[in-house]
């Protein structure tokens, strides 16, 4: 075997084995339609991990699709992605394999920028779309929201919930992204004067409910079991979390505030623990107690994380912290305690995705990573650059496919 520098460290080469792609499992087509994917936790769906891994993927396809931190989602060979110029915003269709344009929707957007972000983040959309069944639903910058068919782009209805408030949106744009359950879409819509959540029929947007909070951060929201038959939303306001019922109603309410209000993450999910945490907030679980009370069960303040969400692999808790510009690490999640750490400058914007027992990592400097981990440490099993323009998106990896937007394309790669 042979072992070479590498922008991880050291990779491990397999020589001339290493020369095309298998996967353990015959492709089968998971799809990936929302944030993070099907359950919001970063974990390839029918993977069963890479048995081969090429010297060089194969770009099958590039196109211009505009400036944006919204990421694609894909369903049945359908990408979409959401992206904006600074005058317009556009939804946009493609087919999977080819790139070619399915449908495309474009609207104008208030001409004011959005200042925090402007020459940084870009006028453009923060919070990727979610698909169910032939509906679309997608949440601009300022908070508009969209529901097109899925098949032709059509719009079935729109909802302009920012109206009620007299800051529609973030400091840094409205970026939590839709979640859908069952026929309903939970929305969480306002800015720093207040907010609130919203649950709208996917029929006609019309709300089944809503709550008024302290208004939205930059996290969205989880679905999280809590007994049989019982279910409860949770996620972070500017201030808090908390934890709502599917009626509406609020259950729990903890502080949680962060410098310049930037609760960013998404809660994962290891068994019955929900991992948070913020930017110079240590990460730390919680569950929920016999009376519906969430209960602190460990803090480590060596991996505070700031713009991207854990994984969970092989009773592990994976993620990128944004110590030492980036450093990735493991913890034990009954404990808390420290695993490992590896590399720094990773990046602010790193994703991770769990394929099997194989951890996929995507730096902001465009490059690609597959890792071998265990509770002993990480290895690097293959890299890439996939692109020189920065990725501030989550990618998606599904039936031998890697798709990833950065700055202004989106690029297919065939493993």
């Amino acid at each position: 075997m042979k072992r070479g520098k590498t922008w991880l460290g050291s990779v491990l080469l397999c020589g001339s084995v290493l020369v095309g792609m298998a996967w353990m499992s015959a492709p089968v087509q998971a799809d990936w339609p929302q944030w993070r994917g099907k359950n919001r936790d970063g974990v390839v769906r029918d993977c069963e991990g890479p048995a081969n891994l090429p010297q060089k993927l194969e770009k099958e396809w590039s196109i211009e699709v505009g400036t944006g931190h919204s990421s694609p989602v894909l369903s049945e060979g359908m990408l979409i992605i959401h992206t904006g110029d600074g005058t317009r915003e556009t939804i946009r269709c493609v087919d999977a394999k080819t790139g070619q344009d399915r449908w495309t929707h474009s609207y104008s957007v208030a001409t004011e920028k959005i200042a925090a972000v402007v020459g940084h983040y870009g006028n453009s959309p923060r919070s990727t779309p979610s698909i169910a069944g032939d509906r679309v639903i997608a949440m601009g910058a300022s908070g508009l929201v969209t529901c097109l068919n899925r098949e032709s782009g059509q719009v079935l209805w729109s909802n302009d919930l920012r109206k009620a408030f007299p800051i529609p949106y973030p400091e840094f744009g409205a970026s939590a992204s839709p979640l859908i359950v069952d026929s309903i879409a939970i929305l969480h819509v306002g800015g720093p004067q207040g907010g609130m959540l919203a649950a709208l029929k996917l029929e006609n947007g019309e709300p089944v409910w809503t709550l008024k909070d302290d208004g939205p951060s930059y996290s969205s929201v989880v679905e999280v079991a809590q007994g049989k038959d019982k279910n409860m939303l949770v996620t972070q306001t500017q201030k808090t979390f908390t934890g709502i019922d599917m009626r509406g109603k609020r259950v729990w309410e903890l502080p949680f505030e962060t410098p310049y209000m930037q609760n960013i993450i998404t809660t994962t999910l290891a068994g019955d623990l929900m991992i948070t945490g913020g930017t110079s907030r240590p990460l730390q679980a919680y569950r929920i107690q016999d009376n519906g009370k969430p209960k602190r069960i460990w803090e480590n303040k060596a991996h505070s994380i700031y713009m991207n969400s854990t994984v969970v692999i092989d009773g592990m808790v994976i993620g990128v912290s944004e110590k030492e510009k980036g450093h990735l690490f493991a913890v034990d999640p009954a404990t808390g305690k420290t695993l490992w750490k590896k590399f720094q400058r990773l990046g602010e914007n790193c994703e991770v995705l769990v394929c099997a027992r194989t951890l996929v990592l995507m730096t902001d400097a465009g490059k690609l990573a597959f890792l071998n981990v265990s509770k002993n440490g990480a290895e690097v099993l293959r890299e890439y650059t996939l692109t020189n323009e920065p990725v501030t998106t989550h990618p998606i990896l599904d039936s031998g496919w890697i798709y990833v937007k950065d700055r202004i394309q989106l690029h297919a790669f065939k493993l």
